[in-house]
């Protein structure tokens, strides 16, 4: 293997830390990395295999829609690095009262036990992993639990097929307390500050930064890349899920003049989705559809630049484990939840009382001459 020293050139986030943590000596705990498939996040990966004594726990969640390329990159990571990957998927199983005692929440316990089925994960591997042309994948198990497709205001997509899955996992082998690595680069602070200040994390997890400490920046994640004997086969505007709502049209349309086919499943489950929503919530993208990027592509004339995604996932760089707390009210397995109306509000805006101004004094006549 080359070198793989992971070095950064950007400015170094030294004083990034995790104030609100409960964890006393996060040291103590077990390192948890949620490999994306990506660059970074892989960079990241071996930034700590050359660092720690003990190896991390790597998970890696597979939604059934991710591009053949990740899957093989994810492969080689695993095989030239000699690291044991652990594969994961969404799974939907009958309610097992053993399987809901994992979950931390007595209101989640709670609402789990009189429905049917839940969601859970199971393990799988590089061969056994959905791929997009299988009939059943991941992603439509999800999608059979929500009454709307995601989108980018209702994202369930990564929380329930990435970051949940890799929850369920780590509870059921009775992991509560970790510490987890972000792969997020200095290049990119507002992603970090939003999380560490976030009001729904998990404080029971420790956040690391580590590329930002190191100053890393996208030119010193393609660098590393190019001294390495393997890289990810993907071009920067393709991204690992085939046509992620958070791309730039740009970016979709770049993608579909070369691989239309990557187009079927997401058309055909718009258009019977459409109909089950009555259109309300049957499109990934609130401002087009799948069909119309098609057409688009005819006529469309290309630049490769600035191709960058409009909104950044958690599919695209290690994700946090603490972003997404289990939900403790409402439905907790995902499903039905759209939510209800409310009563519905005063049409009259109430104003707090204000309190009357006292009159000013009258000043005092002076004296008659």
């Amino acid at each position: 293997m080359k070198n793989s020293t992971v070095t950064g050139t950007g400015f170094k986030f030294s004083r990034l830390r995790d104030k609100r943590t409960e964890l006393a000596n996060p040291k103590e705990y077990p390192l948890v990395i949620a490999f994306s498939g990506g660059r970074t996040s892989g960079m990241m990966l071996r930034h700590y295999l050359d660092t720690e004594k003990e190896k991390p726990i790597v998970l890696f969640a597979n939604t059934g829609k991710e591009r053949d390329e990740t899957l093989d990159f994810v492969h080689e990571v695993e095989t030239q690095w000699n690291i044991n990957v652990v594969w994961l998927e969404l799974d939907i199983v009958k309610t097992d009262l053993e399987k809901i005692k994992k979950y931390p929440s007595t209101r989640t316990r709670k609402n789990l036990i009189p429905k049917k089925t839940m969601l859970w994960y199971k393990q799988v591997n590089y061969e056994t992993a959905a791929r997009h042309q299988d009939e059943e994948t991941p992603f439509d198990k999800v999608i059979t639990t929500r009454q709307i497709l995601p989108n980018a205001v209702s994202r369930y997509c990564s929380s329930e097929m990435k970051v949940r899955t890799m929850q369920r996992y780590l509870w059921d082998k009775g992991i509560y307390r970790m510490r987890n690595a972000i792969g997020f680069r200095s290049d990119e602070p507002d992603r970090g500050y939003d999380l560490l200040h976030s009001t729904d994390r998990d404080k029971m997890v420790s956040l690391e930064f580590p590329l930002m400490k190191l100053g890393v920046t996208v030119e010193d994640v393609t660098r590393f890349w190019e001294q390495q004997d393997f890289d990810l086969q993907l071009q920067p505007h393709e991204g690992n899920c085939h046509l992620c709502f958070l791309k730039k049209r740009r970016s979709l349309l770049l993608l579909l003049s070369s691989r239309p086919d990557l187009a079927k499943w997401w058309k055909e489950v718009e258009e019977s989705k459409s109909v089950d929503c009555h259109g309300a919530g049957g499109q990934f993208n609130r401002n087009f559809t799948i069909e119309d990027l098609l057409k688009q592509t005819k006529d469309y004339e290309f630049d490769i630049q600035d191709t960058r995604d409009a909104m950044q996932c958690a599919c695209t760089t290690a994700m946090s484990l603490a972003e997404i707390k289990e939900e403790e009210g409402g439905d907790t397995n995902g499903q039905n939840s759209r939510p209800k109306p409310g009563p519905k509000a005063d049409s009259k805006r109430r104003t707090p009382p204000q309190k009357k101004r006292p009159l000013p004094k009258k000043k005092p006549n002076s004296a008659k001459r």
